[in-house]
């Protein structure tokens, strides 16, 4: 048990990881005049984000969604290396940490926000995502979580909407 612990700790780690590698090595994609985004969400209930050209991708064996708005991100994590585990349901997104029951494989919300240090980082604690579509070409749905500063004590709720290809 400990060692399947550390397990799912060491890939929540490598997700976030990962996350701000790409996060940092892509170029700034503004989405000014944005007209038709395929990733939106609400920020403390705010609609202020809105990403063009978000997409579906497989990192490190696991699979993820990611989404810009001028300099926020958004990456949802599955974290199984089974694309076909992935199907339309609802899923309990988490911190990345700890298998929910019932559920073949951990979800988790990354949101960066305006920054790319820990202080403007927030790892999803608790929430649901709904899949209403999921392919190995294609993912669209929909979630609510609520999100903690990883270097701080703030909070953000996130809800959103995605419909996205595989790339």
């Amino acid at each position: 048990m400990k060692i399947r612990f550390f397990t799912i700790t060491a890939k929540a780690i490598v997700f976030v990881i990962a996350f701000v590698l790409v996060q940092s090595c892509k170029k700034n994609d503004s989405n000014a005049g944005c007209n038709n985004p395929n990733f939106t969400a609400s920020v403390n209930s705010s609609a202020n984000f809105n990403a063009c050209g978000a997409y579906a991708y497989e990192v490190m064996n696991n699979y993820s969604i990611i989404g810009n708005s001028e300099n926020d991100w958004i990456t949802i994590g599955f974290l199984t290396s089974d694309q076909s585990k992935i199907v339309p349901g609802t899923y309990q997104v988490n911190n990345g940490v700890t298998l929910p029951s019932g559920q073949s494989f951990i979800v988790d919300v990354v949101y960066k926000e305006d920054g790319t240090d820990l202080a403007h980082t927030y790892l999803s604690t608790s929430g649901t995502l709904v899949l209403t579509e999921a392919s190995s070409t294609h993912y669209k749905g929909t979630f609510t979580t609520s999100a903690l500063q990883m270097q701080g004590s703030a909070t953000r709720t996130l809800s959103a909407s995605f419909d996205v290809n595989f790339q």
